[in-house]
């Protein structure tokens, strides 16, 4: 089974002479590949490059085309690749690789079509017989399972399998074409559904998103407002509670200062807790402005630390300042 330098096992052989042959070559060829336990797909692209090649090449007159498919092993007998050979006559090979270097951009021949669908394509003309020659990798699975003693009962079986009618292989062939435009129209009616779909969700995502931007801006239309409508009460409150405490409208008692002092540090709070609020509301409306200037790092900490330490006086947790160490003048909003 193993050619004279123990790397390729022969596994099948055709010749073709006419087109029912043909028919019959490409059957045993589909057999053949799926007793090997190639995938589908893998056996579609083996199957369809074979099949644009003949097609191409036609039956020459008073000659015979030699199709064989062969596996190519390493040393210890393991499979790696398949290899396909479709023996031509010399005047057609010249023709091929015409096609091959032309590229069949516009409109592909049947040998740049085949070399699409297979890993390597060459055409042999020094060693051995004319003829174009496919390669295809197997996957690990399928090589690790294509051992020496498979290969042979492989090479078995299809020594006894008679060829069938090309007649059953083209009504079978036109089955398999008739269900398959089934399936893509089935697909096609599944994919315009689900564009249907992904268009309306679209549209709904659009909706919501305007939905959540109306409502973004409406609360912050009302934070605005109510902000500038509570400044004026507590202002009020600030400004009474200023004058008792100066006593401009007389003296007070301790315990009337105390409850003075109660009602403007909570005003207080409120107005700052008013601030923030109206900042939150420019800052989701995009409208606080940007100040850039020069200022130093040192003096805005020590403005933080003016700030925060009242604060944490009476606070369990310490406050600690840490300040930079000889930074530059920073050019930004402070």
């Amino acid at each position: 089974m193993l050619d004279a330098d123990g790397r390729r096992a022969l596994l099948f052989v055709r010749e073709i002479r006419s087109t029912d042959e043909g028919i019959a070559a490409q059957q045993g060829l589909r057999q053949l590949t799926n007793l090997l336990g190639l995938e589908g797909y893998e056996q579609t692209r083996l199957n369809t490059a074979a099949a644009e090649l003949i097609r191409e090449v036609g039956l020459p007159p008073g000659a015979a085309l030699a199709l064989d498919l062969c596996v190519v092993v390493d040393e210890g007998g393991c499979a790696r690749a398949l290899e396909v050979s479709l023996g031509v006559p010399s005047a057609i090979l010249r023709r091929l690789r015409q096609s091959l270097s032309q590229g069949g951009a516009d409109h592909p021949a049947g040998i740049v079509a085949a070399r699409r669908l297979v890993d390597t394509l060459s055409l042999r003309e020094a060693e051995g017989p004319p003829g174009v020659v496919m390669g295809m990798r197997l996957d690990r699975g399928t090589a690790a399972a294509l051992h020496p003693v498979r290969l042979a009962e492989v090479a078995s079986e299809m020594a006894s399998q008679r060829p069938t009618d090309p007649r059953a292989e083209v009504e079978r062939l036109t089955r398999e074409l008739t269900r398959r435009d089934e399936m893509l129209r089935a697909l096609r009616g599944e994919l315009e559904d689900t564009n249907r779909g992904v268009m309306s969700l679209y549209a709904e995502l659009d909706e919501r998103a305007e939905y959540q931007r109306r409502a973004a801006d409406l609360k912050s239309r009302v934070l605005s407002d109510m902000g500038h409508e509570m400044r004026t009460p507590i202002h009020s409150i600030l400004s009474i509670s200023q004058f008792l405490l100066q006593r401009l409208d007389g003296e007070l008692t301790d315990e009337q200062d105390k409850q003075v002092r109660i009602i403007r540090n909570t005003a207080r709070d409120l107005a700052q807790f008013i601030d923030d609020l109206l900042d939150l509301a420019k800052a989701q409306a995009g409208k606080v402005p940007v100040r850039i200037e020069q200022f130093a790092v040192a003096q805005l900490f020590n403005t933080l630390r003016g700030i925060f330490r009242p604060r944490a006086q009476d606070a369990t947790v310490p406050l600690y300042f840490e300040d930079p160490p000889d930074l530059p003048p920073l050019v930004t909003d402070e």
